[in-house]
């Protein structure tokens, strides 16, 4: 059974509103995931909290692959035995 979590709402206005002070600020709901990844034998070696406003379970699992291949805790030979998936 996955747990939902209540999205986060950031407030952003960019640079342009300081020129334009009409202009509001945008609410944006994310997504928050915790994505665990496995090395080829099935041992959990990472777990990473993936916030996107949109998205697939796929795609939550992508993010967090990239984030392990730039840790630098994981040899290059080891990515493509990498897998990732979705707690909960």
């Amino acid at each position: 059974m996955r747990t939902l979590r209540r999205p986060t709402v950031h407030r952003t206005a960019g640079s342009a509103a300081k020129k334009r002070p009409d202009l509001r600020l945008v609410e944006r709901a994310l997504l928050t995931r915790d994505v665990h990844v496995f090395d080829k034998w099935g041992t959990r070696i990472a777990t990473y909290s993936v916030c996107l406003d949109h998205g697939s379970n796929e795609e939550f699992e992508e993010v967090a692959l990239i984030l392990a291949e730039q840790s630098g805790a994981i040899e290059a030979v080891e990515f493509v035995h990498l897998t990732a998936r979705c707690a909960g």
